[in-house]
């Protein structure tokens, strides 16, 4: 990998740590295959050498999502995690371009979990249609605003590595 693909690479990689962290705490579990291939992704990420297998994640992914027809918020965002997870691992067969994909993903999720609260806290958890006012709400989350501003620390992190061999360290 060039050192553009290592820096996205290393961005996600961060990001989705940090959204496992969030689905842990409100008691979520991602599939065991997805947790190992992580693991396995910052190995590869150092060395390039470790022969990577996406196949056991990616069959547990599609076991794992659930129809969001009648899907609460919960299933939900662990479709979106999964999606974005999804996404991420299209780079062992599309490559750099997979990666750009993933990040809207990620973001998305941040987004839903935002919405989902704001519904709660300002709307009483019933439908409506959003304003521009409730969107901007939505934008300034904290953990959404929050998540833009560690992706973009992690992009200018990750452009100045020099040597990838410790990247590890940075997880």
């Amino acid at each position: 990998m060039e050192n553009a693909e290592k820096s996205a690479f290393f961005v996600l990689l961060k990001a989705f740590d940090r959204l496992v962290d969030v689905l842990q705490s409100m008691d979520m579990t991602l599939p065991k295959a997805v947790v190992v291939l992580t693991d396995d992704l910052w190995s590869y990420l150092a060395s390039e050498t470790q022969d990577i297998n996406i196949n056991p994640a990616l069959e547990a992914i599609d076991a794992t999502v659930v129809d969001e027809q009648g899907a609460n918020s919960e299933e939900i965002l662990k479709n979106l995690y999964l999606y974005a997870f999804s996404d991420f691992l299209m780079f062992f067969s599309e490559g750099k371009a997979s990666l750009e994909a993933a990040v809207p993903s990620i973001i998305d999720a941040y987004d839903y979990m935002a919405a989902q609260q704001f519904l709660l806290n300002e709307k009483e958890g019933k439908a409506v249609m959003l304003s521009d006012d409730d969107e901007k709400k939505i934008k300034s989350d904290p953990r959404y605003v929050g998540e833009l501003t560690a992706l973009k620390t992690d992009r200018a992190f990750a452009e100045n590595i020099v040597l990838w061999d410790n990247v590890v360290a940075f997880r």
